[in-house]
C-alpha cells in the first residue's frame, strides 16, 4: 500500500471535517471510522515518542521509515528525528481514514501542531500513519509522514 497523499485533499478533509458518509447512515462498514485499534496504535506511537526511547522502533515493521518534505528516515534514524528537543508537538484533530484497503490497511491523519521552544513560532500541518495488519492480527505502522503547507 503505498499512496501519494495530496495535501490540497488532506488539509480540505481536515478542514471541512469530513468524516461521515452514506454507508455510516445505513449502518453498513463506515470506511472514514478509524478502527480502535488503530487509534491504539497511534496512541501508543505518541507515548512513545513523549519517551524518547526506542520503543516506538516496535510499531514500526523493519522496513518502516519516515517522511519529511524528500528526506526517508528509516528505522535507525526515526527516534533522533521525531524526539527533537527544540519543538514541541501537540494534535490538533482526531484522527482520521483517508483510505481504507478493506483488508486490514489503512492511511490515517491526524492534524498536529508544532511549536518551536521558547518562540512564538508554530506550524499547524498532518502526520499521516501508513498502517498494516499482519496475519497474525498485529497492526505495525509501514510509513509515517510529516505533512507541512510549503510557503510559495
Amino acid at each position: 500500500m503505498r499512496r501519494t497523499i495530496g495535501v490540497g485533499a488532506l488539509l480540505l478533509a481536515m478542514l471541512t471535517g469530513c468524516g461521515s458518509s452514506d454507508a455510516a447512515l445505513e449502518g453498513e462498514h463506515d470506511p472514514t471510522q478509524v478502527p480502535d485499534e488503530v487509534s491504539q496504535l497511534i496512541d501508543d506511537w505518541w507515548a512513545a515518542l513523549e519517551r524518547g526511547d526506542d520503543s516506538v522502533l516496535d510499531l514500526y515493521l523493519p522496513s518502516g521509515h519516515h517522511i519529511y518534505g524528500d528526506a526517508r528516515f528509516d528505522l535507525d534514524e526515526i527516534v533522533d528525528h521525531l524526539t527533537s528537543s527544540s519543538w514541541t508537538s501537540e494534535w490538533t484533530t482526531p484522527p482520521f481514514v483517508m483510505a481504507d484497503e478493506g483488508n486490514g490497511d489503512y492511511v490515517v491523519t491526524r492534524g498536529i501542531r508544532n511549536s518551536l521552544v521558547d518562540t512564538d513560532i508554530s506550524v499547524d500541518s498532518a502526520f499521516a500513519f501508513e498502517i498494516e495488519t499482519l496475519l497474525d492480527g498485529d497492526l505495525k505502522i509501514s510509513q509515517t509522514a510529516f505533512i507541512h503547507r510549503r510557503d510559495k
